[in-house]
């Protein structure tokens, strides 16, 4: 069995076109029975292998984005579970923070849903409070 190793190129197909052919009927003229293709232009995922992780722990995160402040709360991590006080706690001490940046008007019930849920999706929880 005759094989014939054939490197894929744009210049090999155009060739084969401008013949009014395909490169396997060439091939097949001539009395070979398989071709290898030993190159591709497929692309290739180029992050795929190993690379460093950082887990960042942080369960509550909270932010402003304009005049409205969210939070995101995240289901903590298997290792650390804790409890929902904390988390509450936690929660707290950040509103606090953003308050002392600016005075806001707080949707307790919005707050309450975003740690009950912890679906890690940024929730609205309050409003800069008007002068």
């Amino acid at each position: 069995m005759a094989t014939l190793k054939y490197k894929a190129s744009a210049v090999s197909a155009g060739i084969a076109v401008a013949l009014g052919t395909s490169p396997l009927a060439i091939a097949q003229d001539d009395g070979i029975e398989e071709i290898v293709v030993t190159g591709s232009h497929i692309r290739r995922d180029e992050f795929s292998g190993r690379a460093p992780v950082q887990i960042v722990d942080q369960p509550v995160k909270i932010g402003w984005l304009f005049d409205t402040l969210f939070i995101e709360v995240h289901p903590p991590l298997e290792e650390k579970q804790q409890q929902p006080a904390v988390l509450v706690e936690t929660a707290m001490d950040l509103v606090n923070a953003a308050w002392e940046q600016r005075p806001l008007v707080l949707n307790a019930q919005a707050l309450k849903k975003a740690l009950q849920e912890q679906t890690g999706m940024p929730v609205a929880i309050a409003h800069r409070a008007r002068d």
